[in-house]
């Protein structure tokens, strides 16, 4: 599942009005990044939620369209991100990777995802990388097992980077988190917070590290220009 409803607001005169999947980034959008990366899984099949600009976004994905391919329209877009998990979660079944369309992988990231696929709700994390103040932040048990998640954590062991593996077995706590989230949260829940209400539940919420391999977040435009120096230098093919 790839969420791709935002605005892009913080990348200001780079939006142009388009939707932030549709951002240029080395020459390509930020949604053919993020579908080859996820095609590069080898899924049975790709449900992008769009929200903002959909029908730009529908006539970016017309090249690859497919049966195993399929757009949806969260048109809550403006409010928290789990609205689009949901949109999404109710055209897939059996188990799900939720990915964000402003991360960009490299092929390194492909099989050491793939290895992180386990039994439990897993959350993929670094943790060695110094993290900046607004990132995702996460703490941990003795098991690496998810006790916390927020930006505003006063200490964390680790950091959050946008990929949430969700097995088939899971998905009914899962979805009650979800449902949880937004009890305590209301229209501003985001995917992250059903995370933290699995812990809260007593939910195992394993982690999955990718620490050592490279790559990029893109929301405001000085990422999108460190991004865009990576990526000429070779960065999506280490």
């Amino acid at each position: 599942m790839l969420l791709a409803a935002g605005m892009g607001t913080r990348l200001g005169a780079l939006g142009a009005g388009r939707p932030k999947a549709l951002v240029p980034l080395a020459g390509r959008p930020l949604v053919d990044h993020a579908l080859a990366f996820l095609g590069a899984l080898g899924p049975e099949r790709i449900v992008v939620v769009g929200g903002f600009g959909i029908d730009a976004l529908r006539d970016a994905l017309a090249p690859h369209a497919s049966g195993a391919l399929t757009l949806v329209d969260n048109t809550r877009f403006r409010a928290g991100n789990l609205y689009s998990v949901e949109a999404g979660l109710a055209l897939t079944h059996g188990a799900v990777l939720i990915a964000n369309v402003d991360h960009v992988f490299p092929r390194s990231a492909v099989p050491r995802v793939r290895a992180g696929l386990g039994a439990q709700v897993t959350a993929f994390c670094e943790f060695a990388r110094t993290l900046a103040d607004d990132e995702m932040k996460v703490r941990c048990d003795a098991a690496r097992r998810i006790t916390a998640i927020a930006k505003t954590l006063p200490t964390w062991d680790g950091g959050y980077i946008g990929l949430t593996w969700v097995p088939a077995a899971r998905r009914g706590e899962h979805r009650a988190a979800i449902a949880a989230a937004h009890a305590r949260s209301g229209d501003a829940a985001v995917a992250e917070q059903a995370l933290q209400a699995l812990a809260d539940a007593g939910v195992p919420v394993a982690t999955a590290s990718l620490d050592g391999v490279p790559w990029a977040e893109v929301d405001t435009p000085a990422d999108h220009a460190k991004a865009a120096a990576w990526i000429a230098a070779g960065g999506l093919e280490r």
